[in-house]
């Protein structure tokens, strides 16, 4: 299942070999390690991000999911603060692409105490036990959620709402008298901004939802080379299971973006 684990170490020797655990556990095919990094708050409680090479198994790679919860805890005093630093706005996109609640962040910013290594990392895990044990032989304190798409579905529903209140408003223009007239023009102005919003917004998780696929795919396929036979099937598995969720969000996507276009 797919989610998103944080791990706060008391220094970035034991971040070092929690984030080693979790490659060794992904070149064995216990877990995929889809994505890592690792994020220093020092004593002024400012968050910076350490920089590694590699991809997936074998490095670091911020994903959008890691990238935005980076985004959120990476605040002068993590999300509380955060959130009147930026705009809420960006506050709220990043908090939808890591696919997190505002609790999450806030059970984070908590336990990064100023001189902490915090690990990150996105992973495919079909149980707890490993990556458990593995952050607790180095003293790691884990966090764990399951990525939610809950936005995705609310972004299709605000575009279909906003559709239907345009043809609600259309409709009502030819009974209406002048004065009304204007109003209601006035109202489907207001309503094309809007839906022009959620069309852009819809048109960047497309693309992001491309992206974030090959980017697992290609993680998947890496495994799938070296791994046992009862290992191969498992990840041949996941494959099929991440294709299947990617083509039904990206339809539901695509059929909201296009129908949105013909509004505009």
């Amino acid at each position: 299942m797919n989610k998103l684990i944080v791990a706060v170490f008391g220094n970035e020797q034991d971040a070092l070999k929690g984030l080693n655990g979790l490659k060794e556990l992904h070149a064995e095919g216990t877990i995929t390690l889809y994505s890592s990094s690792i994020a220093i708050k020092d004593g002024l409680g400012i968050v910076t991000i350490k920089d590694m090479d590699g991809r997936g198994g074998s490095g670091t790679v911020k994903g959008m999911a890691i990238g935005s919860l980076i985004g959120l805890v990476g605040g002068p005093a993590g999300f509380g603060i955060g959130a009147f630093a930026g705009s809420m706005a960006g506050l709220l996109f990043d908090m939808n692409n890591a696919g997190v609640s505002a609790d999450f962040i806030d059970d984070i910013s908590d336990a990064m105490k100023p001189g902490s290594i915090t690990l990150l990392a996105e992973i495919d895990e079909e149980d707890h036990s490993a990556v458990d044990t593995k952050m607790e032989a180095y003293h790691g304190l884990l966090f764990r959620r399951l990525r939610k798409e809950a936005e995705n579905d609310q972004l299709v529903r605000e575009i279909a709402l906003n559709e239907e209140e345009l043809r609600e408003l259309n409709t009502s223009l030819s009974d209406a008298d002048d004065m009304q007239r204007t109003k209601i023009k006035d109202n489907i102005k207001q309503r094309k901004k809007k839906l022009e919003i959620l069309h852009k917004r819809s048109v960047t998780k497309l693309k992001d939802a491309t992206v974030e696929y090959h980017e697992k795919e290609a993680a998947l396929n890496g495994q799938l080379k070296d791994a046992s036979d009862h290992k191969k099937a498992k990840i041949t598995k996941k494959l099929a299971a991440l294709k299947e969720e990617y083509q039904t969000r990206f339809s539901k996507l695509k059929a909201a973006a296009q129908s949105s276009d013909e509004y505009l």
